[in-house]
């Protein structure tokens, strides 16, 4: 009973009293005083609809075809009509469900998602489809491209339930989450009122995004949770809000602070994601739910938005770069420290590309659910960096939690060397440095043992599906495109087998190296000759 009092006691105290208030708050109000005509100040407005070309949008990553739904790889056929409800295969499929992304893909017929549209607008008037936030954000933006793009005229069920969602937004704002649900319910409420052509509600809410930009945003351009994917899906929304504000108030609103955020966040994108097709999938991020990063350069180009490269800092991570080898290293603490629900206990883990080839990669993350499969893929030992007796530097619990943390310190960093040391939530201590030249990587982890006692410590490499291994005497090699391994004072080396995820529920079979040590171990990468 103690320990998941202190568990809750230690994951608890880094809330801000806010998000406690509203915890217990919409507890209370979403279970016992729902009522969808509680949301009806709104009703009275009207579309003004303006012709926008958006030269890219985003439709989801989904197969649909009649009543059968291929959402985050697993299908859901429906009898007769949609449950909006179904939460067989988790919160997050229902969720996507909701969202409606559908409604942007042209490869569904149109009558199709029109009724489909008009099912939910019903359901969601008659109480049936019960809102929530997050979804309803998601929602208002596939909505309303829908109603663009398409050039449909939504009949007054459609009008009417979008009007009540912009409301119900307004007066459930997820104050008791924040972070990227906050940023997202006002990036919903400034898309919304474009649309109703509503100025003084559309610079209220640019303003309240505005000041969650400047808090989420770091200086380095990087959102602040820290997830390459969810990164593309903000910058994206954020560029759907320019070109819409842009063509109905123009000169009547100032949008350049909205403007230097993006610029920002391309920034950051630019270097993180310099190999778009296996970039690093750092904490909750997959490659399978994203908008495609080169359209959003394309409309980047398109609106003038300049890009001035900011060197990585403000996010911990740090890119060294020397001939062929390219390597990304986590060296961040954790942040935010009220909502580290998307973190993973990875400091020091680092990923590693040669002639842009993904060598060791993030195995990802597949689920969302609360089970062993995610406290597995959220585990140090999941990672490129040293694991202690099987446990974790932070102590990550539940689907989102996390109770005593781990802190890192950057000694030293230079374009091709770094030196770092992460002190874990138990006093266990790792330092990493590491050395780049042109034709050699060399990792040198040190441990100062827990308590003075020696025990088991594995430093561990997880390397791209593609990637095929074979050893060779006392090293290791990569035919293709031409590497070596091999460690200095390791006492016992295992190939095994992992699955690395890609996207949810989506797994491939690969290998990892797993390297037994006691105070120090030498790891080199090379050119095989």
């Amino acid at each position: 009973m103690i320990q998941p009092l202190l568990l809750y006691f230690y994951t608890l105290r880094f809330l801000k009293f806010k998000q406690v208030y509203y915890q217990i708050y919409y507890r209370i109000k979403w279970r016992f005083f729902y009522n969808i005509n509680y949301y009806k100040a709104r009703d009275h407005f009207k579309l003004q609809l303006k012709s926008i070309a958006y030269p890219y949008l985003y439709a989801g990553n989904q197969s649909i075809r009649h009543l059968s739904f291929d959402l985050l790889n697993q299908t859901k056929e429906f009898e007769s009509f949609v449950d909006w409800n179904f939460n067989g295969y988790g919160k997050l499929w229902n969720y996507h469900l909701q969202y409606m992304e559908f409604l942007l893909d042209e490869a569904i017929p149109l009558t199709q998602r029109n009724d489909l549209f008009r099912d939910a607008s019903r359901q969601i008037l008659s109480g049936c489809l019960k809102l929530e936030p997050y979804p309803v954000s998601r929602r208002i933006f596939s909505s309303l491209l829908f109603i663009n793009t398409f050039n449909q005229v939504p009949d007054n069920f459609c009008e009417l339930a979008l009007k009540r969602q912009l409301h119900f937004l307004e007066k459930n704002l997820e104050y008791h989450l924040d972070a990227n649900h906050l940023l997202e319910n006002f990036m919903a409420l400034c898309f919304g009122y474009c649309y109703f052509n509503d100025l003084n509600n559309f610079s209220y809410y640019l303003s309240k995004l505005e000041a969650q930009l400047n808090t989420q945003i770091l200086d380095d351009g990087a959102h602040f949770e820290k997830c390459p994917s969810y990164h593309l899906n903000i910058l994206y929304r954020l560029l759907l809000i320019f070109q819409t504000a842009d063509v109905y108030f123009r000169s009547n609103v100032y949008l350049d602070s909205l403007k230097h955020s993006i610029s920002k966040m391309f920034s950051w994108a630019d270097q993180m994601l310099l190999i778009q097709a296996n970039f690093p999938l750092f904490n909750d991020s997959v490659y399978g739910q994203n908008p495609d990063y080169g359209q959003l350069q394309s409309i980047g180009k398109l609106l003038s938005i300049s890009i001035n490269e900011i060197p990585l800092g403000a996010s911990g991570y740090k890119k060294l770069c020397q001939g062929d080898f390219y390597l990304i290293l986590n060296c961040g603490n954790i942040m935010p420290s009220y909502q580290p629900g998307h973190l993973h206990a990875d400091m020091l883990h680092m990923v590693l590309y040669y002639k842009n080839n993904a060598i060791l990669v993030d195995t990802g993350i597949s689920t969302y659910e609360n089970n062993p499969s995610r406290l597995h893929e959220k585990a140090t030992a999941s990672h490129n960096t040293v694991c202690f007796e099987n446990e974790n530097q932070s102590q990550i619990w539940s689907v989102f939690r996390m109770a005593k943390r781990a802190k890192v310190q950057l000694i030293s960093f230079s374009n091709n060397s770094l030196e770092a040391c992460v002190t874990w939530h138990n006093g266990f201590q790792h330092k990493r440095s590491i050395l780049l030249t042109g034709n050699c990587l060399r990792i040198e982890d040190c441990i100062v043992p827990l308590r003075g006692k020696l025990k088991s410590t594995i430093a561990n490499f997880h390397f791209d599906a593609s990637i095929q291994l074979e050893p060779s005497e006392n090293e290791w090699h990569i035919h293709k495109p031409g590497l070596k391994i091999k460690f200095e004072n390791s006492h016992q080396i295992e190939l095994a087998n992992y699955e690395q995820a890609v996207d949810f529920n989506s797994k491939l079979d690969s290998t990892k190296l797993t390297v037994h040590f006691e105070k120090t171990l030498i790891t080199y990468f090379k050119l095989i000759s």
